[in-house]
């Protein structure tokens, strides 16, 4: 055997001719040379392969694979055929087919026969044939009565002894074109032209062959032509095809003469004149009539030309020409105005404007009073409403009248040395004077940054209090004054960035501070209170008003109790399924405690809406009698050593049941015989997606202490509903609070809201405060920008509530807040009742 004896296949198995396929060998010696070429794999089933000394396996083959394991059986077969057969119309052909069994063993084979026409087959029988012998079968076809109808026939047979061994082959079948009238080699039935031997063929159909036709595939481009270019076919309708891609088509191409396989060879084309492009600003887009407005077309454009004219149409029919130009409305209404403009060429583009909008003189009044932080009134300020502006009287007052009715209305005010954050303003309801409320912010201020941040009794804490000039004057004889929190003692008082310090007064002053600049002063206190501190610092100087600052800082007293929650927030409760929420409380004495904690008791205050699943301590014994009351006999807790115990835990799992709760609260309380009570709360959010917004928000204090004033409230929100349009309802939610925050109602149906709002009834809660801060908190991200607000309580915040924080949240969303307070928890009368 020669050098690639065996090539051009995919795959070559080997194998002996035992019957079992096992004992053989394969004498390979006296070869060289890759005589075993495969594409894919070459494979040998063989238990002795002689080689020449010195010869490797792989020196005779070149595969990406190479298998060589212990003899086995092959089987194999392979039909044969001729592969073309012509018969006469509507005969009957009989095909011979080889069948050889190159397996050493005696195989039976069945057989399946497809074609592509569907004419009409015969069937092959089955057959058995020896090992390594051939037999032959018959197929049997009917032609089909058309001359010169062609057909693929194939013939698969299959192994019945392994089902994966088949062979295949494919027969062209054709039935005898017939007659050549006029001998050019192309039977009648394939000559559109049988009588003229000069042709045969008409391409496109048009009556004329293809040898007279000088555009056989009527595709607009001339044979010689397209003959002349390799991709071309002057017998297939390419016209359309860009052979080149360069943006023409073949067409195109042959028209201007140009190269089709040439990308640099390519028709010239004139560009068509781009259209200009309006653009218009008008200025005041609204006002009172009569209101003139300034028209300007000056951002208008053309690319390849010039713009020749401006012609300017308002809705109601006036007109105007030019680049700039005027428009006066005496009548209120609202009004569009388009501009049109045309290029040197004629081509034109207009564009319209916002609505103009004119208003007649309004009836609604805004007022106010501007404040310092001391109290004092602020004179000369600049107050603006829109257009209109005014400034504050030597009592700080201020008003603007003749408004319309809107809910859009932005209020400014300014004053050197002062910053006013802008209000938002409504008007309307026939509510003809409405007062607007700023906070104005010195120029001159001071920030103070408590640490650590929460203290523990008995510890130094450290105030850095910075003065800032964001003025654009110097600030000079800057004075800073402290106020110390009860229970408190002064540590040190010093000046940082310059400046002098009195420990006697808690005073510091500075000669001048530049624009832009700062100066830091530290006070250290020691506090031996356990409520919260609260510092208040203010600075003056002679160019700028007082600013106040205030800070609070929690205070962890001896002996503390805490509560940490997961998850929060909590998916909102649904039918079968468990939301469960862990707490753990900690009851910790403070390394600063002067004595042992003896008799602790931990109460704890379950959410309403949950279920108590487990309570856990390694430290105590807890009475479940009262759920969802807690009462939790714990241990003793010292710091007099390092082995005493000063901290102890209880977990506790709930279920959360009530899907209207939208905010929980657990109180924890915890006693001792040497110390005071200390309380602390954890508020559990449900988490719904800040995607879901309403326009309006009721939020209402339903605790028993609102018994006297539920109703009135009821009656002023329904009255408040019952103005609303209908066909205009806004989305709106009603929340009410006590301990927990719940979800009552939202619905666009004024109906179902009024409904629900009758339903409330005063009842529960504990004494005071209330869970106000969280039902305003919860609310505010689900409020549209510019939405509405509308509270009612009798009740203050708990102790900590950041009410300026969420102050700044509702200025930051343009959220009108309308409030009905009705007491705090200052007066008993607002406390709720509680059972004996």
């Amino acid at each position: 055997m020669n050098e690639n004896t065996f090539s051009n296949v995919k795959v070559i198995s080997i194998a002996t001719k035992s019957l079992n396929g096992e004992g053989g060998s394969i004498d390979l010696r006296g070869i060289s040379g890759k005589i075993f070429k495969a594409a894919e794999k070459v494979e040998i089933f063989a238990d002795n392969i002689q080689l020449d000394a010195g010869v490797d396996i792989n020196d005779l083959i070149e595969a990406p694979e190479v298998v060589v394991e212990k003899g086995k059986l092959i089987y194999h077969v392979q039909l044969s055929s001729d592969r073309q057969i012509v018969g006469e119309p509507s005969s009957t052909v009989t095909i011979p087919i080889n069948v050889f069994n190159a397996s050493p063993k005696d195989d039976s084979y069945t057989f399946t026969v497809t074609d592509s026409e569907g004419w009409t087959l015969g069937t092959i029988a089955e057959v058995v044939v020896k090992g390594l012998q051939q037999a032959t079968v018959k197929l049997d076809v009917t032609l089909p009565s058309e001359r010169a109808a062609t057909n693929e026939i194939t013939i698969t047979a299959t192994s019945k002894t392994k089902s994966d061994v088949t062979s295949e082959i494919k027969i062209h079948a054709m039935v005898n074109a017939g007659e050549d009238s006029d001998e050019d080699g192309h039977p009648d039935v394939l000559d559109q032209f049988p009588d003229n031997a000069d042709e045969w063929l008409d391409t496109d159909g048009d009556g004329e062959g293809d040898n007279a036709d000088t555009d056989d595939d009527n595709d607009g481009m001339l044979d010689t032509w397209e003959n002349q270019y390799e991709g071309l076919v002057s017998v297939i309708n390419d016209a359309n095809d860009d052979l080149d891609e360069d943006g023409f088509s073949n067409l195109a191409e042959s028209q201007a003469d140009t190269d089709p396989t040439d990308p640099d060879s390519k028709p010239v084309v004139e560009p068509e004149n781009v259209p200009p492009t309006a653009a218009l600003a008008i200025t005041p887009e609204s006002g009172k009539a009569p209101l003139t407005v300034a028209l300007d077309g000056s951002s208008s454009t053309d690319t390849d030309g010039n713009i020749t004219s401006h012609a300017w149409t308002a809705s109601n029919g006036q007109t105007a020409d030019g680049q700039n130009a005027e428009l006066t409305f005496n009548d209120a209404g609202k009004y569009t105005i388009t501009l049109k403009v045309t290029d040197n060429d004629g081509a034109t583009h207009s564009a319209s404007s916002q609505q103009i909008t004119v208003a007649k003189q309004g009836e609604y009044t805004a007022h106010g009073t501007l404040r310092d932080e001391l109290g004092q009134p602020i004179v000369g300020a600049k107050v603006q409403i829109g257009d209109n502006t005014t400034t504050t009287d030597d009592a700080g007052n201020w008003a603007i009248s003749g408004l319309q009715e809107g809910d859009d209305y932005t209020v400014k005010a300014s004053k050197d040395g002062y910053t006013f954050a802008p209000e938002n303003l409504a008007l309307g309801n026939e509510v003809f004077k409405q007062k607007v409320t700023f906070k104005p912010v010195s120029a001159l201020s001071v920030k103070v940054v408590a640490k650590p941040p929460v203290v523990k009794q008995d510890d130094n804490v450290t105030y850095t209090m910075t003065v800032i000039n964001g003025g654009e004057e110097t600030a000079t004889n800057v004075a800073l004054n402290s106020v110390l929190p009860a229970g408190t003692t002064l540590v040190s008082l010093e000046a940082l960035d310059g400046g002098n310090c009195d420990t006697d007064t808690l005073s510091c002053t500075l000669s001048e501070l530049a624009t832009g600049g700062s100066a830091r002063f530290k006070i250290v206190i020691n506090n031996t209170q356990a409520k919260a501190l609260v510092t208040q610092t203010t600075v003056t100087a002679n160019e700028y008003p007082a600013d106040v600052a205030k800070k609070w800082t929690r205070v962890i007293p001896y002996l503390s109790v805490s509560i940490s929650d997961t998850p929060d927030p909590l998916e909102m409760a649904q039918a079968e399924v468990d939301r469960m929420l862990h707490y753990t409380l900690a009851v910790e004495l403070s390394e600063n405690a002067p004595s042992a904690a003896t008799g602790v008791e931990l109460v704890a205050t379950l959410p309403q809406g949950v279920e108590l699943q487990s309570v856990n301590s390694d430290y105590g014994m807890c009475d479940l009698s009262e759920s969802p009351k807690l009462t939790c006999s714990m241990t003793d807790l010292s710091v007099d050593s390092a082995d005493d115990i000063s901290k102890v835990t209880l977990d506790v799992d709930v279920v959360l049941k009530d899907p209207g709760i939208l905010v929980l609260t657990h109180e924890a309380k915890v006693t001792a015989n040497e110390y005071p009570a200390h309380t602390d709360r954890e508020r559990t959010k449900v988490f719904i997606p800040e995607s879901v917004q309403v326009d309006i928000a009721f939020v209402i204090d339903d605790t028993g202490s609102m018994q006297g004033e539920i109703n009135g409230v009821k009656k002023a929100l329904i009255a408040f509903i019952e103005e609303i349009d209908t066909s205009e309802a806004p989305l709106s939610v009603l929340l009410t609070f006590g301990d927990e925050v719940k979800y009552r109602a939202v619905t666009q149906d004024m109906t179902v809201l009024r409904d629900a709002i009758g339903k409330l009834k005063a009842s529960g809660g504990g004494t005071c405060p209330e869970a106000s801060y969280e039902a305003i908190s919860f609310a505010i991200p689900h409020v549209k920008k510019g939405g509405t607000i509308l509270f009612a309580t009798d009740a203050s915040p708990y102790e900590g509530s950041d009410v300026e924080e969420m102050i700044v949240r509702l200025r930051n969303k343009g959220i009108i807040f309308n409030a009905m307070i009705f007491g705090d928890c200052s007066d008993e009368n607002s406390w709720n009742e509680q059972p004996e």
